[in-house]
């Protein structure tokens, strides 16, 4: 294959910034190529670097000729295929900015990691559209000043159609896999959107890390739209496992959450009507968890007055631990009133690739996260220790020991230089020694280039494990019962002023402890007269006698 082209230097944007390359595509895609044979989900039409040149990573250095980087941040189709094994420190995050990418982790000998130094950002960022990115570990560990913006990996600023597949993440100080929206304003040629996350384990959010307590799982929210999250391991973090404060739809399908402190899934829709699909999930009780029955697999928190619908089935946690029964009961009881009989939106997975429960279960601990080459030893404990309901939340990565040490070894012969090894052309009728068979494509529509990633990937290969029971939602630990988590409820009379004027606002509420509205603490049923100069959002936050949270939000329109 030609040699890639010099990295452009693009510095690119910051999370709060538009990229105007993704202007390029607004329409969803309903159909078309899948990125991989086993890609599932609203991302799983993501064009990757098909067809384009190869860039060969030669060198584990943060920026430079033969780097990641150098790959990343190019222009036009590209693939990156990995000559070397290891861990690559970054002072900044790698900046995808430019579309039609695919990072192809499964081709290092050893596999690859990346992991921050000076940064006080992300390992990575994407901002653009068509990225495929499969078996990476990234792990950055705290910043070396205090810093909120250290995710594992940001996806922001309008990129569509992305698919991240059997990534490793762990030791963020913020949130693991972040997916970002444009928030009340939207972006002048459309939303973060079409985004899957699969087969991935994100793990470990380091709880006081230069940033103070945190520990969160993931954050997909800002008003991003069509998400994809299935097969995935969350474990050991404290909260949002995962949060969802989407502006659409989201298919949590076959996840498995363990060790969560706090809560498992939370769903709000600050940003407008949200729509969830949840099944065939799995979450179990961890030493770190708040071991009472007010953890459930998820929560609704009305932080405004948005539609909000889930369909819910299949799902076991420790008030429906096994997968039989009242379908509800997966969720508290005061948001059963939002659970809908058929699934909300029709499901972004094929039937075939979904499970029940106990299944899903084992086929993530056979086979979730960065598993090609091998599993690094971070994954194997995590794994093990939940199978023997063990873990912990983390301050710091040496409290388990580290960074794993990847394995060396050497890379496959490429004389032609196109990224597929020459025993393998050989195999399949190409010439090692032409370098422009990798990009042509094959009659199932696949370039030669993607086939070999795909069998060093293991696409040809079921992942199905061979056991399917269930575990024990509640790993054997006693689950006291503290009562039903609080209640309230919030109404402005009127709700609609034709100009500037007063209103009532009134609450009630049950099993509250103490509420704040207005930044005043107020009793748990009360009213209070407000005056709204403009359209206003009025929010009640509560507390349980033995914690738990509950949340109302009421509108008051001023105006005609």
């Amino acid at each position: 294959m030609l040699p890639g082209p010099q990295a452009t230097g693009q510095s690119g944007a910051q999370s709060s910034s538009f990229n105007s390359d993704n202007c390029e595509e607004t329409v969803p895609r309903t159909s078309g190529q899948a990125a991989f044979p086993t890609a599932e989900g609203f991302g799983r039409f993501a064009k990757g670097g098909r067809g384009g040149v190869v860039y060969l990573v030669t060198s584990l250095d943060d920026k430079g000729p033969g780097t990641l980087r150098e790959c990343a941040e190019a222009s036009g189709p590209r693939t990156c295929v990995f000559r070397v094994s290891g861990t690559i420190v970054v002072d900044d995050w790698i900046k995808v900015m430019q579309p039609y990418l695919t990072i192809a982790g499964q081709t290092s000998p050893g596999g690859i990691a990346i992991r921050i130094r000076n940064s006080l950002n992300s390992p990575m960022l994407v901002q653009t559209h068509d990225v495929v990115i499969r078996h990476i570990r990234l792990r950055p560990g705290a910043s070396a000043k205090a810093s909120d913006n250290v995710d594992t990996i940001q996806i922001s600023g309008a990129a569509h159609d992305v698919i991240l597949d059997h990534l490793s993440t762990s030791w963020p100080t913020d949130e693991g896999i972040n997916i970002v929206g444009s928030g009340d304003v939207p972006f002048p040629c459309g939303e973060t959107r079409d985004i899957s996350v699969q087969w991935s384990i994100l793990s470990e959010g380091l709880n006081d890390a230069n940033r103070g307590p945190h520990s969160r799982g993931s954050y997909f929210g800002y008003g991003a739209r069509n998400v994809s999250f299935h097969h995935n391991l969350i474990a050991s973090n404290v909260r949002r496992n995962p949060l969802v404060n989407l502006r659409g739809n989201f298919d949590m399908i076959n996840n498995v959450i363990y060790n969560s402190q706090q809560y498992n899934g939370e769903f709000y829709t600050r940003f407008g009507a949200l729509a969830i699909n949840m099944i065939g999930n799995v979450a179990v009780v961890g030493p770190s968890s708040q071991k009472t029955n007010q953890l459930y697999l998820a929560a609704y928190f009305r932080d405004y007055p948005a539609p909000f619908d889930i369909y819910v089935r299949d799902n076991v946690d420790i008030h429906r631990p096994a997968n039989n029964g009242d379908q509800r009961l997966v969720m508290p009881s005061r948001d059963w009133q939002y659970i809908r009989a058929a699934p909300v939106f029709p499901v972004s997975l094929s039937p075939a690739a979904i499970t029940g429960p106990g299944q899903a279960y084992r086929d993530i601990l056979a086979f979730g996260g960065a598993t090609r080459p091998v599993r690094d030893t971070a994954d194997k404990r995590l794994l093990n220790d939940m199978a023997v309901c063990k873990g912990q939340i983390l301050n710091a990565p040496f409290q388990v020991g580290g960074w794993p040490v990847l394995p060396g070894g050497a890379a496959p012969m490429d004389q032609d230089k196109d990224g597929m090894a020459d025993n393998w052309e050989s195999a399949h009728g190409l010439s090692p020694a032409d370098g422009r068979d990798g990009a042509q494509i094959a009659s199932d529509g696949y370039s030669n280039l993607e086939h070999y990633l795909s069998s060093l990937a293991g696409d040809d290969i079921v992942q199905r494990a061979p056991s399917a029971m269930l575990p024990d939602p509640t790993c054997g630990f006693a689950i006291k019962d503290v009562g039903p988590l609080p209640e309230i409820s919030i109404k402005a009379q009127p709700s609609q002023l034709a100009a500037a004027g007063t209103t009532t606002l009134s609450w009630t509420g049950q099993n509250i402890k103490s509420c704040k509205l207005l930044g005043l603490g107020v009793p748990a049923n009360g009213s209070r007269h407000v005056t709204a100069a403009r359209t206003t959002t009025y929010q009640i936050a509560c507390i349980g006698p033995q914690g738990g949270d509950a949340i109302d939000t009421v509108v008051v329109r001023v105006g005609p």
